[in-house]
């Protein structure tokens, strides 16, 4: 953005400090949150500014504001944030594991960017088949976009597990994961004592 004065010239002779802000729009009644990464503070240099990496982490309907020490408060127009869950894809490190040995399953989201889907208070709650259980179920996804539950199964046999989130999902893909669960295998080491007198 560029700081002017009244006549539209770029103020080019000092440094005026920055701050650029998100808002929720006054129409706004659904917005998931006010989270906007890589605003702050900024200096101009020659009556510019820059903000680079800037990244809203919330959905619904928002405006951004700029003020600084000086110079008139700019409030933009109104916008809307609409990111829906792409992908859900649930995975492991492996396909086979031992009954009542806990294993890794760990779900991962991708929106409508491609990105990591980092909405905040993203919820995903793993299907659960007979005879398997979670420490802890719903999770909420982290700054990666994804969660990892920590799953065991009472019985050997064959698992598909799938998840679901209550995130919007428009056309989303979701890949499921095929696990084998085998009998837990009891080894009972020997030990020769040898009593010397």
């Amino acid at each position: 953005m560029t700081l002017a004065d009244s006549s539209s010239n770029p103020v080019i002779t000092q440094a005026v400090s920055i701050t650029l802000s998100l808002l929720k729009a006054s129409t706004s009644t659904t917005n998931s949150g006010l989270v906007l990464t890589g605003a702050g503070a900024l200096n101009t240099a020659s009556g510019v500014v820059t903000f680079t990496g800037l990244k809203v982490l919330s959905s619904g309907d928002f405006n951004l504001k700029v003020v600084g020490l000086g110079v008139q408060t700019w409030t933009g127009a109104d916008f809307s944030v609409i990111n829906h869950v792409k992908t859900l894809v649930v995975s492991s490190t492996a396909s086979t594991y031992a009954a009542y040995s806990k294993f890794p399953v760990t779900v991962t989201l991708t929106g409508d960017d491609d990105n990591s889907y980092i909405l905040t208070s993203t919820s995903i709650t793993l299907a659960l088949p007979t005879n398997t259980f979670a420490d802890e179920n719903p999770l909420t996804t982290d700054a990666t976009g994804a969660k990892t539950f920590q799953v065991y199964a009472t019985a050997d046999d064959s698992y598909t597990f799938s998840a679901t989130t209550n995130s919007d999902l428009v056309g989303a893909t979701y890949t499921s994961l095929a696990v084998t669960v085998i009998e837990a295998t009891i080894v009972i080491a020997s030990f020769n004592t040898v009593i010397i007198t």
